[in-house]
């Protein structure tokens, strides 16, 4: 994909904050942060809807149980009964 010449006047001067009509190290490395932060945020959102299958606002231990063990992620049982009893402190059975 290339950018036009209207695309990139467009991008300069969103990340030019000072309006010295060129990108300073600061301000591109502040931009950086906050695309980085919300990258992060959105993947964590995502992560967290993926394992909320009940659209609850929270997730449950069988939700997350249920989640793991799909053909998706493939978690064997013996694995995730380890990982929640050493790491949650959580017995499955």
């Amino acid at each position: 994909m290339k950018a036009t010449e209207r695309e990139m006047r467009i991008l300069v001067k969103e990340l030019d904050q000072k309006e010295t009509g060129a990108i300073e190290y600061d301000e591109f490395l502040n931009t950086c942060i906050c695309s980085y932060i919300y990258l992060k945020e959105m993947k964590l959102r995502q992560a967290f809807a993926r394992l909320d299958t009940e659209k609850s606002g929270y997730i449950s231990i069988e939700q997350m149980k249920d989640t793991l063990s799909s053909a998706e992620f493939a978690f064997p049982n013996d694995a995730l009964e380890r990982i929640f009893r050493l790491v949650l402190g959580i017995d499955l059975n």
